[in-house]
């Protein structure tokens, strides 16, 4: 696969933060795909079919963009603005844990 995908999220102005869900941390692996790689219950195919896309479609690209998030080739993207209205933003790792300034 040839394409890079960026995944982002902005956080609120101030002190907002990456919080912890039922599936993970939110932008962890778990989060996006699904606790136990249960794609049909990721938030990844879940957009593709709010999106349009049938399940089957969804499921397959879904499975595509994780192989392609394993192999490092998508790069999950956190975006924070503060009270001033300055954007940082920063690389995410696996778990959603910032671990280094983006670009």
């Amino acid at each position: 696969m040839d394409w890079f995908c960026f995944l982002s999220t902005t956080i609120e102005h101030g002190k907002g933060h990456l919080g912890t869900t039922k599936s993970g941390k939110q932008m962890s692996e778990s989060w996006l795909f699904g606790k136990k790689g249960n794609l049909s219950e990721s938030r990844v195919y879940d957009s593709l079919i709010k999106g349009g896309m049938s399940e089957e479609e969804a499921y397959l690209k879904t499975s595509e963009i994780l192989d392609a998030y394993r192999n490092g080739q998508v790069e999950s993207i956190l975006s924070k603005v503060d009270e001033a209205g300055n954007v940082t933003t920063s690389k995410l790792d696996d778990a959603g844990n910032i671990i280094d300034d983006w670009p």
